[in-house]
Order: structure tokens, then sequence, then C-alpha cells
């Protein structure tokens, strides 16, 4: 077969020669073949891990500008009417923005300063990849054990919450480490969960640091 001559081949669209060079086609050597789909594999394989660090570190930027924070006692000035009367005035702003609020968990000399909810759809799990304001994120919201009862009339004896282990130490990240170290146990006994039905804080002793497997 007669190969086309180089004149002819440079009188190509500059897209064709692109992909002439980039993707296999008929007559190439298989050392060439083989050459073209390591470099496409290699542009793959980067394009993947760039989506995963992109979306990364947007879902950092949303959580941290979507993290919603706790009014104080005092700076409660007005509520909403259609905020049920077993509501708090501290949690009622919270509440317009998530009904299945609960509480919220602080833990001292952490990132811990979160909202806890407990989901009301028929997924337990609802909220493990879903910020408070229920969008799509990989840093979820600390939730309550669907099987827990908390409200203004009773609340279980045993409570079970659950928070993601985050790597730059935000939810339950920097607790679980350090809660290892018996010098910040001593220092931080005491850890604080407020509930949405009482006025008054609530504070929690640590009295056992266990590390167990999940699954």
């Amino acid at each position: 077969k007669q190969e086309e001559s180089p004149a002819k081949k440079q009188k190509l669209p500059w897209y064709t020669r692109l992909r002439r060079y980039l993707f296999p086609v008929k007559g190439d050597r298989p050392a060439e073949v083989v050459r073209k789909i390591v470099f496409l594999t290699a542009v793959l394989c980067f394009l993947v891990a760039g989506g995963f660090i992109i979306n990364y570190y947007v879902d950092t930027l949303r959580y941290n500008s979507t993290k919603p924070v706790l009014p104080g006692s005092g700076n409660v000035t007005s509520r909403d009417p259609r905020v049920p009367a077993e509501i708090t005035d501290r949690f009622a702003e919270l509440w317009m923005q998530n009904n299945d609020i609960k509480g919220w968990l602080t833990i001292p000399n952490t990132k811990t300063n979160n909202p806890v909810v407990q989901s009301s759809t028929d997924d337990p799990e609802y909220y493990l990849k879903r910020s408070f304001d229920q969008s799509s994120n990989r840093y979820g919201t600390i939730f309550m054990d669907s099987r827990n009862v908390f409200n203004r009339d009773a609340m279980s004896q045993n409570l079970v919450l659950y928070g993601h282990n985050m790597k730059d130490g935000e939810m339950l990240g920097e607790a679980q480490k350090k809660y290892r170290q018996l010098s910040f146990y001593k220092e931080n006994p005491v850890i604080q969960f407020n509930s949405a039905y009482q006025e008054e804080d609530l504070y929690w002793k640590v009295f056992a640091v266990f590390i167990t497997n999940a699954f």
C-alpha cells in the first residue's frame, strides 16, 4: 500500500492531524498503538483525579459558607409564628431552616460546633452526605440515631450521634483524634449538647473513649 507523501499529510486539517496523533488509526504500528493507549489512559486518570480534587475543595467551600451558627440566648429578637411552641427561641431560626433540628453539639478545643439533626424521612442515614440545608455534601451533618427518642417530653437514656471523621478536623475529626490523648481528656472532660427543646445549656461528662469497627 502506497503511503501518503509528506506534502499530502501537511494538507490535512489540524484537527485531523491531532486526532491521528492521539488516537489509534488504521496503519499504526503496534508500538504506536500502545503509546497512544497509554497516553490516553494517563490523560483519563488525570482528568478523573482532577475532578475528585475539584469536588473536594468545592464541597469544603460550600460547607464552610453554609455552616449554620447557633444564636445566643440574648441575641434572639423575633420569632416566626410558624415555629412550634416546644422549640426554644434560640433554636427557632434553625428550625425554620431545617425542621429536623434536635440540638447543638460543642466539644471544647475542637472544630466540633455543629447542629444535630434526626432524619424525618424513611432513610435513617439521610444526613450521611447532606448538609444542614439538605444539599449534597460529603461532610454530611451530625445526626441522631433514628431509634432515639428526643423531644420536649422524653429523652432516650442512651443517645447515639453519628458524624464523619473529616481529615480537616471538621465534624468529629478533631474530637476522635484528640480524645485518644489522656492529657486532652483531663483538660476537656465535659462536652456540651444543647437541646432544641430546653432553654438551659446541657453539659455531659465524658466517661469513656474507645475505638471500634463501624461495620
